[in-house]
């Protein structure tokens, strides 16, 4: 009876080899993906351009149209009633804010014309 004991322990000892030889090539695959993974890191290189300095040159200052406080009062008046014979709301100062504007847009159609 002794050797039946052996016989039976051989086929359990083969089963466990099976087994680990099994599992060797998943193991193999993650070492094989872990080394894909840590590559060597590539360095970048920063470049860095100059920008030239910017040349200097006489700014250009639009100038003031001369309008006087009489041309914008006038033409203030003229948009007031406008607007209240047509009924429209509004106030005196928004009428002097827009006639000031007009006046402006004007004279600088003017020097561009010239």
């Amino acid at each position: 009876m002794p050797e039946k004991s052996k016989v039976t322990a051989q086929p359990a000892k083969a089963s466990t080899a099976l087994a680990k030889a099994a599992k060797a090539p998943k193991s193999a695959n993650k070492t094989a993906a872990k080394a894909a993974v840590k590559a060597p890191a590539i360095k970048r290189k920063t470049v860095t351009t100059k920008i030239p300095p910017a040349k200097k040159s006489s700014p250009i200052v639009a100038e003031e149209p001369n309008i006087s406080s009489d041309q914008i009062a006038l033409r203030a008046y003229y948009i007031a009633e406008r607007r209240r014979s047509m009924g429209w709301g509004g106030d005196d100062h928004s009428d002097w804010i827009e006639a000031e504007s007009q006046l402006k847009a004007e004279a600088k159609r003017k020097r561009l014309r010239d």
